[in-house]
C-alpha cells in the first residue's frame, strides 16, 4: 500500500471514500466487518473475583454462567 501525503485533512478524507466500488471491494469490507464482529464478542460474566473451594465448583459455575447466554 503506498504512502500519501496529504496538505489538508479535508483531503485525507477525500480519499476514504470509495465511488467506484467492485466485487472485491464488497469482499474486503465483508472480511472486516466479520474479523471486528469475532473480536467484539460481550462477555456476560459477573464482575469481581470469585472464590471457590474446589476447581469444579468454578468449572460448574463457569458452566452455569455459558448456559445463561445461549
Amino acid at each position: 500500500m503506498p504512502v500519501l501525503k496529504y496538505k489538508t485533512f479535508e483531503d485525507a478524507e477525500k480519499n476514504l471514500w470509495n465511488f467506484a466500488a467492485d466485487d472485491n471491494y464488497f469482499k474486503m469490507v465483508l472480511s472486516l466487518n466479520s474479523t471486528m464482529f469475532k473480536q467484539t464478542i460481550v462477555r456476560d460474566f459477573p464482575h469481581g473475583v470469585h472464590k471457590y473451594k474446589f476447581l469444579k465448583d468454578a468449572q460448574k459455575e463457569m458452566e452455569n454462567w455459558l448456559m445463561k447466554r445461549a
